[in-house]
Order: C-alpha cells, then sequence, then structure tokens
C-alpha cells in the first residue's frame, strides 16, 4: 500500500486542511502555530503504534472556538465529526491477493479510502468492490453450473449469495462448498474478507518530536560498568552515580562501533578507536539516509 494523500478537518488548529498530496518525500514548512504539528498528530491518529495509541477526543482536540457548536455542525445522523481521510493506492501484490479469493474483476479501483472520526477505535475502510464481478467468479470457481445457478441468479453480492445458499433445502456438494468458502470469509462476506487484509497491511505510524542527544563532551575515566547498570564512580565531582541519557547515549554508540568504554580505558593509542567510531558514525548516516530516502 502506498499513501497518495491525506486530508485534516476539525482538528486542533485545522478546521480543513484540504487535501495533501504526497510525492516520494514531503515537508512540511509553516510558521509557529500554523498547524504543522496538528497535521502530523491527526495523520499519526489514523493507525496509531501500539506503543503510541491515539484516541481522538472531541473536547480535547476539536477546534475550541467551534466546540459549543459540535452538535449543530455535526447531527447524529452523519455521524461524529471526521478527523483524517487518506487515500492510498494498493500494490501489485495487494491486488494480487484479493484477485486470488475474490476473482480478478473484483476492484473498480486500486485506491481505497481510510478515514477515522472522532470516538472511533480504529479507522473506517472504503473499498470499491465489484460485487456481481465477486458473487460471479465465486459461483464460476466453484463449478456451479447453469442448473444450480438457478436459485441464485438474483444474489450480486456474497451476502445475499450466502443468505441464498442458507436457504436450499437440498444443496449439491458445489453449493455447499461455496457456502462454506464464503461463510471461512471475516464477516462471512467479501467486504469482511477485504477489511481483515487490508487492516493487516496498512502502515502504523508513531508520531515523535524528541530526540535523546549524545553528551558532547564524557569523562570515561570515572564510568563503572556492573553488568547491564552502568554509573558513575562514587567520586563524580557532581556527586551522582546516574548517569544522564547523553551519557547512555554515548554507551550506546560505542557498543554500535564495537569498542566499550573498558576498551578506552586501557588503550595506549587511539587510532584505531577513532577508525571504529568513525565508521559506526558513517554507518549511521547511511542508515538515515536510506531510510529518509
Amino acid at each position: 500500500m502506498r499513501l497518495d494523500s491525506f486530508r485534516v478537518t476539525n482538528f486542533r488548529s485545522v478546521e480543513d486542511s484540504e487535501e495533501v498530496t504526497l510525492g516520494d518525500m514531503v515537508c512540511l514548512v509553516g510558521k509557529n502555530e500554523a498547524g504543522k504539528t496538528a497535521l502530523l498528530q491527526a495523520l499519526a491518529g489514523l493507525n496509531p503504534h501500539p506503543a503510541t495509541p491515539t484516541v481522538f477526543d472531541r473536547e480535547r482536540d476539536y477546534p475550541r472556538r467551534h466546540l459549543n457548536e459540535y452538535d449543530a455542525r455535526h447531527p447524529k445522523e452523519e455521524g461524529e465529526a471526521i478527523v483524517i481521510t487518506s487515500k492510498w493506492s494498493l500494490s501489485p501484490e495487494d491486488v494480487a491477493t484479493l484477485a486470488e479469493a475474490l476473482g480478478p474483476d473484483c476492484l473498480r479501483s486500486r485506491q481505497i479510502t481510510l478515514s477515522r472520526r472522532y470516538d472511533d477505535e480504529t479507522f473506517r475502510i472504503d473499498v470499491p468492490l465489484n460485487y456481481p464481478a465477486i458473487a460471479e467468479y465465486l459461483m464460476a470457481s466453484h463449478g456451479l453450473g447453469e442448473t444450480v445457478r438457478e436459485p441464485l441468479a438474483e444474489a450480486t453480492t456474497t451476502d445475499m449469495l450466502r443468505k441464498a445458499l442458507e436457504a436450499l433445502a437440498e444443496p449439491t456438494p458445489d453449493q455447499v462448498a461455496l457456502l462454506e468458502t464464503i461463510r471461512s470469509f471475516p464477516g462471512q462476506n467479501a467486504v469482511g474478507f477485504v477489511g481483515s487484509y487490508i487492516r493487516s497491511v496498512t502502515p502504523q505510524f508513531m508520531y515523535f518530536s524528541y530526540y535523546d542527544r549524545m553528551a558532547g563532551q564524557i569523562r570515561v575515566d570515572d564510568i563503572v560498568r556492573n553488568g547491564d547498570a552502568p554509573y558513575h564512580h562514587p567520586g563524580h565531582p557532581h556527586g551522582n552515580t546516574h548517569l544522564d541519557v547523553g551519557e547512555r547515549v554515548f554507551l550506546d554508540f560505542l557498543e554500535f562501533a564495537g569498542t566499550s568504554v573498558e576498551e578506552i580505558k586501557a588503550s595506549t593509542t587511539y587510532e584505531s578507536l577513532n577508525a571504529k567510531c568513525e565508521s559506526a558514525s558513517n554507518a549511521i548516516t547511511d542508515q538515515l539516509q536510506e531510510y529518509w530516502t
């Protein structure tokens, strides 16, 4: 799946972002309080990673200037306000998986829509399914000839097909096999099958805006390692035996470089250590460039 575009509405400082089209790289530029963070947080809330669960809360997230008018702006019969609407293109692999189960003409389009509203526990899925083609494929793939299709002639969806099959007093073996296939789908229909698959391949989002920074200077001679719990020597000038976050990042970097505080302490020349650290630095840079491009 590939994210083509998204639109944020009714979320914090963003009343309507209009459609934001995405390419291989996207950069959000704007002054403070323009809504850059709100856009990213809304997108992250579409399908959040379990480590950063997100629920759109009306009182917290709906634009304050219109909060008292919420019920008037969003009548109950229309449902809760939409926060995020996104359009995705299914990959050739996705299309092939759906076609294998539902037929080569099961989709009217490869583009699908995922959205989420206030109070939704998860995102909603809108897939342009070709219901008559799916019903035809399922009957043909199970070997149903013209005679055994007669009781199913008016069935144009999998729900209608399943109900018609269940109503048969003496179904043929092929009809029984078709009914078992439909019943095996999540929700016992094509919509459930497609929805279950889409949920399994939709990327999860994680929004974060804080980065731990490695300490610029560090005294390695007063760091003591006790298993996996390094600490400052009790004689540390600041009187604090606990390492701060920046110092721990430094130790992680040394481990990534294939060295350690102990090796640095025991070294008589630092040329090989410098080489290891430079190599690790280059490797991290390469990984970042690969990730972001």
